[in-house]
């Protein structure tokens, strides 16, 4: 079963809007506006920021970003790397960060966002339903993130 570049390339350009905003020169966006992505929104919060819980049944912004990585490292198997450590509810039971578990979750991110992005640009093997299941379930997954991420932003 093969795949459309078309759809590959689309589903990248959505890919690196929700984690690097609306790219340089572009003149239009489909959800963001401007530079407003996931990696402005982490970088945006040091740790004692994204360690914050805005209500007791709220997830911090460190939460949301552990999810993330787990998430991504997920999405990372359709390539064959490894199952990622955890599980799903268990990805978001880190509510508190120092300022360096901060910066080593935020290049974490970053690392398996290039990886994934990678191989989402490349693959050439569509025959599993797994990876088209790597590439519609992250990308709807990471604008929710990003979308509640922006909200926690504003009351933080």
């Amino acid at each position: 079963m093969g795949i459309n570049s078309d759809f590959q390339a689309a589903v990248s350009t959505l890919f690196r809007e929700a984690f690097e905003g609306v790219p340089v020169g572009q003149n239009y966006t489909w959800v963001v506006e401007g530079k407003e992505g996931i990696f402005d929104a982490l970088e945006s919060a040091d740790a004692e920021r994204a360690s914050v819980k805005p209500s007791a049944s709220s997830a911090s912004l460190a939460a949301h970003a552990f999810h993330l990585l787990y998430l991504l490292r997920a999405a990372n198997t359709a390539q064959g790397l490894p199952k990622p450590e955890g599980t799903w509810n268990s990805s978001w039971l880190v509510e508190t960060v120092t300022e360096e578990e901060w910066n080593d979750l935020k290049f974490k991110i970053k690392s398996e966002y290039e990886l994934y992005l990678g191989w989402l640009s490349t693959n050439e093997n569509w025959s599993e339903i797994r990876a088209f299941e790597s590439v519609l379930a992250p990308v709807p997954h990471v604008f929710y993130h990003l979308g509640a991420m922006r909200q926690l932003l504003k009351v933080l």
